[in-house]
């Protein structure tokens, strides 16, 4: 079931995924479609690093909370909801 687009993401949320993510969950974080994000992947315009293993993609966690401007951050009660990138 892919994780819907209009949620609201806390920093533990992201965290809690692992080490890393499918494109459809980091698309939800960002707040736009999975098309568009493979759409930015394939143009190498992805705003961070994106995993390749054959043809699947996985997005490192690390990679989200950097861009979020979460890393190193200590509040653990921050959120965020984007509106496309």
């Amino acid at each position: 079931m892919a994780p819907p687009l209009s949620r609201t993401w806390t920093r533990c949320d992201i965290e809690n995924l692992g080490v890393v993510t499918d494109v459809r969950t980091a698309a939800a974080i960002l707040g736009i479609s999975r098309s568009h994000a493979y759409d930015l992947i394939n143009r190498g315009e992805f705003p961070f690093p994106v995993l390749a293993y054959g043809h699947r993609k996985k997005v490192p966690v690390a990679g989200i909370l950097l861009h979020l401007g979460f890393a190193g951050d200590d509040d653990d009660d921050t959120t965020t909801r984007t509106e496309g990138l």
